[in-house]
């Protein structure tokens, strides 16, 4: 059981983003934590998860005050699964990966190995226990995230946004693995934007915030500005081989699949984790270049395709919003006043207001972050914008505004994305290719 009272917690060097707050989370409940990005979902996490100490108020675990050290972390039996799955990897297999935590806590030998076998069973990854999990997909990632911190057996498990890379079948393991040591008495708080995940939660909190998107009459004529520009006269094509079963890098799709994203004429990429939708977006790109993959260019030579990856906390480096979002198109030759002038449009749109701007890109949220990666990209001259997985773990007023501002970009330049997220693509009027089986 888990118990926290007045509780104020300020991430690293800022001031604090959750204020006077009191919950309890009895053993064998899970309790589901949402909200609007920027609410101090991951913050709260942190705290309860004994990851940072809260400025004010205390928390307690099964009675005993919570410490943010390790050992009191061992001390109260807590695992712990974060947002970033690609930053949480130390190991070079995943059967170690899974084995590590219940190995740093002096399970024996003998133990760690049933545990492995029975995780590794348990959530689909019988087949990639000797591969390297950094090779995996951002979501076979979080699964064996989740199986490394079950297998520790905790007492108490704190997931920040640990699913959102879920393809459906995904989903439905995690869930069931953890309702199962749920009914075991394991307590659960998980952060999460997903409607399955709540669903399956006990209860459910909700941090207040506001993420109501809002557009200005200069904010409409930028956007409208943009999407009335002269249309690029480059057209490609991208040409994807079958799958021959040779390597596990691949993009597993059992027919050829060719597609033309052009300017009002957005793609998207679906299929379950692990069929190469990633594979596909680095060598449509350029990045990593790729047997199975041809693209074709034809006309005028334009600028480079721009890319946002799924993993924003590897990709921004700039110390302000402002910095980040205008780099890339300042680097193309876009005049200082003309990318700001976008910034602020882009920003607006999802409901940050110019003060937005100033914020350092470490004080953010991860859902912030990948708002400022994405539409980053979405200002830069390219003749082909790429998103991987572009809404994982934004709030739904954000997700939808957000489709609003790519629709209308998509009108002068092409994009390309990856995804799990139907409705989205519905609502921005994507074209779906498919990988493998259909994922409604």
């Amino acid at each position: 059981m888990i118990r926290a009272q007045n509780l104020s917690v300020a991430p690293p060097g800022a001031p604090p983003v959750v204020r006077d707050l009191s919950l309890c989370v009895e053993s064998g409940q899970w309790l589901a934590i949402n909200g609007p990005n920027g609410s101090g979902k991951s913050t709260l996490a942190l705290a309860l998860a004994g990851l940072v100490a809260p400025v004010q108020g205390w928390i307690e675990v099964n009675g005993q005050a919570l410490q943010a050290t390790p050992e009191g972390r061992r001390a109260a039996g807590i695992a712990a699964v974060l947002q970033e799955p690609a930053s949480q990897l130390l190991q070079g297999t995943v059967a170690d990966e899974l084995a590590f935590t219940a190995r740093n806590i002096g399970v024996a030998e003998t133990d760690v190995r049933d545990r492995v076998r029975s995780w590794a069973d348990r959530l689909g990854l019988t087949s990639e226990v000797d591969r390297d999990p950094r090779a995996l997909s951002a979501g076979r990632q979080q699964l064996v995230l989740l199986g490394a911190a079950l297998a520790m057996e905790p007492r108490l498990l704190v997931v920040d946004e640990g699913g959102a890379h879920w393809d459906p079948d995904a989903r439905r393991l995690g869930i069931e693995a953890v309702r199962s040591e749920v009914a075991r008495g394991l307590t659960v708080v998980w952060v999460t934007q997903e409607p399955a995940e709540i669903a399956a939660a006990s209860r459910t909190l909700t941090l207040e915030g506001s993420s109501a998107p809002f557009e200005s009459e200069a904010t409409a004529a930028v956007a409208s500005g943009r999407a009335s520009a002269a249309r690029p006269a480059e057209s490609i094509r991208i040409e994807v081989s079958p799958w021959n079963g040779s390597t596990p890098r691949a993009i597993r799709t059992p027919s050829p699949l060719c597609f033309a994203p052009a300017p009002g004429h957005s793609v998207a990429i679906r299929g379950g984790n692990a069929v190469g939708k990633t594979v596909l977006l680095q060598a449509a790109l350029g990045l990593e270049p790729h047997p199975q993959v041809t693209v074709h260019r034809s006309g005028d030579t334009g600028p480079p395709p721009i890319m946002a990856g799924q993993h924003p906390e590897l990709e921004v480096f700039a110390e302000t919003v402002a910095e980040e979002m205008t780099f890339a198109s300042r680097a193309r030759g876009v005049p200082k006043e003309e990318a700001m002038l976008q910034a602020r449009a882009a920003l607006s749109i999802v409901g940050c207001g110019p003060a937005f701007l100033a914020r350092r890109v470490w004080e953010l949220s991860a859902g912030e972050r990948r708002l400022v990666q994405v539409l980053g990209a979405t200002i830069t001259p390219a003749c082909l914008v790429l998103l991987d997985e572009p809404t994982c773990g934004l709030d739904r007023d954000r997700r939808d505004a957000l489709a609003d501002w790519i629709r209308r970009c998509a009108e002068v330049s092409p994009v390309l994305m990856a995804t799990q997220d139907s409705f989205w693509v519905d609502r921005i009027g994507a074209n779906s290719v498919f990988i493998g089986a259909y994922l409604p």
